[in-house]
């Protein structure tokens, strides 16, 4: 069975389907570069798929990861701009693709994450001495959403600050949010109310977590780049 939901034949068939736009959107490498350098959304998008990638080629059987690496390709000539076509009736076309992107790295990423259980809550720790980061991980007993509690620093230095998911997040990479309540209840559904630009994606694999800030630079209310893999203690 296809790795992915995009085979050739339901490609096909989503051409077909998709409505008639004025012009169609089709990816090219120049586009690519022009939406690098000039959208943060995008780029952040595409860093994502490629930390996807850089995970899968990690963790999965080499014979997995050759057949995953065709249906890559079946994506990127065909998949991508039939995706952004169907997403472009409701957003921007730039939008569209990076949407489209974001998709394909859940797509890679749900097959080597652990799916969102009790096993995951837990303390993650920073190997690098240079990136001061240490969370814990718990999940909401009503609508097992996953809170977590970010610390930066130590000592007197020491920040912390709290971050939630949407209720019930899948496989793959989660939204993680700020919660501007100090101490998130974690028995009622306590919605987040911070937002923004202020979140980044984790996901979970075996025995790690793996965090993707993309254009946040702030943990915490500190400037800190801290995209990484942080194992479980």
């Amino acid at each position: 069975m296809s790795l992915f939901r995009f085979s050739a034949l339901a490609v096909a068939c989503l051409l077909a389907a998709a409505p008639v736009f004025a012009e169609e959107l089709k990816m090219t490498d120049k586009l690519h570069r022009q939406l690098i350098d000039t959208d943060p959304a995008y780029k952040a998008a595409d860093a994502l798929l490629e930390r996807s990638w850089q995970l899968a080629k990690k963790r999965l059987p080499a014979a997995t990861f050759k057949s995953l690496l065709a249906e890559q390709r079946n994506w990127v000539s065909m998949g991508r701009n039939a995706s952004a076509n169907e997403l472009a009736a409701s957003m921007p076309a730039a939008a569209a693709f990076t949407q489209a992107t974001l998709n394909q790295a859940d797509e890679v990423a749900e097959l080597v994450s652990a799916p969102v259980h009790p096993r995951i809550t837990g303390e993650y720790l920073s190997p690098d001495a240079k990136k001061p980061v240490a969370f814990k991980v718990l999940m909401n007993a009503d609508d097992r959403a996953v809170s977590i509690r970010m610390d930066v620093g130590s000592g007197d230095e020491l920040a912390s600050c709290w971050y939630r998911s949407a209720p019930k997040p899948g496989r793959g990479w989660i939204l993680m949010q700020r919660d501007e309540n100090d101490e998130p209840s974690l028995t009622a559904s306590t919605p987040s109310t911070g937002g923004g630009s202020d979140g980044f994606r984790i996901l979970f694999t075996q025995g790690e977590a793996h965090i993707e800030a993309g254009t946040t630079q702030k943990l915490c209310d500190k400037a800190l780049s801290f995209s990484g893999d942080y194992p479980q203690k």
